[in-house]
């Protein structure tokens, strides 16, 4: 969605046809890594001998554990100070958070450069910084699971 209206042939009558393209840069749902699990691995390494696979598992959910908090964090702050302009600057906001999209200066808003900026920085938020991460961590977690069922198996 984030491609279609970044584009130079977005038209008002495509956000009339999908009224959640206005919404893009104004919510986000953050998550977490589980921490159960490593916190138990974390008292099993500090009582057994050093296990090089162990140290690899706690620093592979230490790193992204540090790089998905501060990515979420940004890409939240990103979403308040949307919020926050169009609080400040546009008394139709109540409008569009409730639904109400009859009012013409929504779209000639979601129009503009200004919006196509802020959704073009959400974007690079979302798409140049987490989805990267998220790769990672999905390639690097591919891999400690292989070296698990090698140690399992072997």
């Amino acid at each position: 969605m984030f491609d279609q209206f970044l584009s130079d042939t977005v038209t008002i009558d495509m956000y009339k046809n999908t009224p959640r393209a206005m919404g893009l840069v104004l919510s986000y749902n953050p998550f977490e890594l589980q921490q159960k699990g490593i916190r138990l691995l974390e008292k099993f390494e500090s009582s057994t001998e050093t296990d090089s696979l162990v140290i690899q598992i706690l620093a592979h959910h230490n790193t992204f554990d540090v790089l998905l908090k501060e990515t979420h964090k940004r890409i939240g702050e990103d979403v308040t100070d949307n919020m926050d302009f169009l609080k400040y600057n546009h008394h139709w906001i109540g409008d569009l958070l409730f639904g109400k999209l009859e009012n013409p200066e929504m779209y000639e808003y979601f129009m503009s450069d200004t919006y196509h900026a802020r959704l073009a920085i959400h974007y690079m938020l979302v798409y140049g910084n987490l989805k990267p991460l998220l790769d990672k961590h999905l390639i690097s977690s591919r891999d400690l699971l292989s070296k698990i069922e090698n140690r399992i198996d072997g």
